[in-house]
């Protein structure tokens, strides 16, 4: 969310030249800030409240709190008690991970990521939050690696770790060792990585989805 005003400055060059009404339209960050408000799936991208991330992050359930962010962003409280009460419980679910022997996790490193909350009056600016170089730009390491998962840290940003040669390396070289025999009989289901990794010696070795940052 604090990211939101250098969001909108680029999609509004890019939408600067829609029209409405016959008419030409300049869309302003003010305008497009409105609109991204009212989108649920961007409150789900807000830190998890988990007991161990409020531990380490104390001040961390104030995100969730519309009255602390600027009156300007249009931020949804109703969206916000989604996302912490159904979203975040939902996704820390059991039945949402796959087993640990089946997902390995990737973390982009070496880049300045916000990752504690230190002034909740500052919510809506770079400012509010202690920053660390363990993330990927957008993510920190702590969160997209899972306890008792499998999981690596690779220096690149967020938006690079599906392109970053050292991932796709690993990835190659998990996909070129011994396969199962017989191969599964059904695909894997369309957008879904899936490659195979050495198992226990002499065990059979598992399909294994891999994702970046959690």
């Amino acid at each position: 969310m604090q990211l939101l005003g250098r969001v909108c400055n680029t999609v509004s060059a890019v939408w600067g030249g829609l029209t409405q009404l016959g008419r030409p339209r300049v869309w302003s960050t003010a305008d497009l800030v409105a609109v991204m408000a009212g989108w649920p799936s961007l409150y789900q991208l807000l830190p998890a409240l988990d007991l161990a991330a409020i531990a380490a992050d104390p001040l961390r359930p104030a995100v969730y709190d519309g009255a602390r962010w600027p009156a300007d962003r249009g931020v949804s409280q109703l969206h916000l008690t989604n996302a912490r009460d159904v979203w975040g419980p939902a996704l820390a679910g059991v039945e949402a991970l796959p087993p640990p022997a089946v997902l390995v996790c990737v973390a982009g490193v070496g880049v300045r990521t916000p990752h504690v909350l230190l002034h909740p009056d500052r919510l809506g600016t770079s400012r509010a939050w202690g920053w660390t170089d363990e993330g990927d730009g957008r993510v920190a390491a702590d969160s997209a690696l899972l306890p008792g998962y499998a999981g690596y840290r690779v220096r690149a940003l967020h938006g690079d770790l599906q392109s970053c040669t050292e991932v796709l390396d690993r990835v190659a070289g998990w996909a070129t060792a011994v396969l199962p025999s017989p191969l599964p009989a059904d695909p894997p289901a369309a957008g879904v990585l899936v490659v195979g990794r050495p198992g226990p010696p002499g065990g059979p070795i598992p399909w294994t989805n891999v994702i970046g940052d959690c």
